[in-house]
C-alpha cells in the first residue's frame, strides 16, 4: 500500500506540472550568457525583400520554418527573418543578441515589440557606417528586452552572397570580456 501511494503522490505530481506548463500558454526557458540560439530560431524568406515587420509578424505560422541547424542561405535580393523568442532572462543583468557567422552582412535590423503595440528598430551592417549602428562595434549586438516569450524578429539582408548567420546570447559582462579578447588577438 505504502509503495502505491507513492507512486499515486508522484503521478499526482507530474501530472500537475504537466497541466501547468500547459495553462502557461508558453514554455519559458533560463538563458545562460554565451549560449548559441541560433537553432532556436524559426525562419521565413521574403523573395522580395520588400516584406515589413508587420507584414512579417502576419506571415501565417506554418509558413516559418525551423532552424534546426545552422546553415547557408541563399536569398539574392530578397531578406532572411528570424523570429527568436526570448527565453527567460535574469532581469539584473543587460542582455543583447550578437550576430557571428559570415565576414559581413549587408544590413542586420532587430525588431524588438515596445509596450504600445509599435515596433523598435535596431540596426547594423557592413552598408551602414558603424557610427550609425544601435550598438557600434565589430560585428551586429542588438539590446534585447521583454519577458520569457516575447518574440523579436532579426531581418538580414546580403546580396549577393550567401548568409550563414550564427547568433549567440550574452550578457554585458560576457560582451565586453569577448571584445576584450578579439582587441587583444588583433593587437597580437
Amino acid at each position: 500500500m505504502r509503495v502505491k501511494s507513492r507512486w499515486t503522490c508522484a503521478w499526482s505530481w507530474l501530472a500537475s506540472v504537466v497541466l501547468a506548463l500547459g495553462l502557461s500558454g508558453t514554455t519559458t526557458w533560463a538563458a545562460s550568457s554565451g549560449d548559441f540560439v541560433t537553432t532556436d530560431t524559426r525562419f521565413w524568406v521574403d523573395t522580395t525583400g520588400r516584406a515589413t515587420i508587420e507584414d512579417v509578424a502576419r506571415v501565417p505560422a506554418d509558413a516559418i520554418q525551423a532552424l534546426e541547424r545552422p546553415r547557408s542561405f541563399e536569398i539574392d535580393r530578397g531578406a532572411l527573418w528570424l523570429r527568436y523568442p526570448l527565453p527567460a532572462l535574469d532581469p539584473a543583468r543587460r542582455w543583447y543578441l550578437v550576430l557571428e557567422g559570415g565576414a559581413f552582412t549587408n544590413r542586420a535590423t532587430l525588431y524588438t515589440p515596445t509596450a504600445d503595440g509599435q515596433w523598435r528598430p535596431q540596426e547594423a551592417g557592413d552598408h551602414l557606417p558603424v557610427s550609425s549602428w544601435s550598438h557600434p562595434d565589430r560585428m551586429p549586438v542588438f539590446t534585447l528586452e521583454g519577458s520569457a516569450g516575447t518574440v523579436v524578429w532579426l531581418r538580414l539582408e546580403n546580396h549577393p552572397a550567401p548568409l550563414s548567420p550564427s547568433l549567440r546570447l550574452q550578457d554585458e559582462r560576457d560582451l565586453q570580456l569577448a571584445r576584450d579578447r578579439s582587441l587583444l588577438s588583433l593587437g597580437i
